[in-house]
């Protein structure tokens, strides 16, 4: 694959070479979500766990995150994406990019998501209706 580009010294092209190992190639999907993610404990998303995914008996995605519930749907991407790695070489002219993943669905929540209460339990209290004002 050739690149050409621009430069102040006219059209310049650089060879990239991607390499693909069959051992190392896996598929990836994209989660889409309508709204931001944040946390309380930390400033950064980074090795944090988002939540649960499962399927529902229709084959569509439920995600949770805390008591939260959304409900999803599954789309193809029109066209496929790769995900690499660049690694650095020592001629200026080649770069080698590695293939990590290929991107070919994505689960697409746009739905607000709904307040689920895990683990509440009804109240023992027995109440008259003359003491409820």
């Amino acid at each position: 694959f050739f690149l050409q580009f621009r430069s102040e010294f006219g059209v310049e092209r650089m060879r990239i070479l991607f390499r693909v190992d069959d051992s190392e190639l896996n598929e990836w999907c994209i989660l889409e979500l309508q709204g931001a993610i944040s946390s309380g404990v930390s400033t950064t998303l980074h090795e944090m766990q988002l939540g649960k995914l499962n399927y529902n008996t229709d084959g569509q995605p439920v995600l949770t995150i805390g008591n939260q519930v959304l409900s999803g749907s599954i789309q193809k991407l029109a066209k496929p994406l790769m995900v690499t790695h660049k690694k650095a070489t020592k001629n200026e002219q080649q770069h080698e990019i590695k293939v990590v993943a290929i991107v070919t669905t994505k689960f697409v929540f746009k739905h607000r998501p709904k307040i689920v209460l895990l683990n509440s339990s009804p109240s023992n209290k027995k109440f008259r209706l003359s003491q409820i004002k």
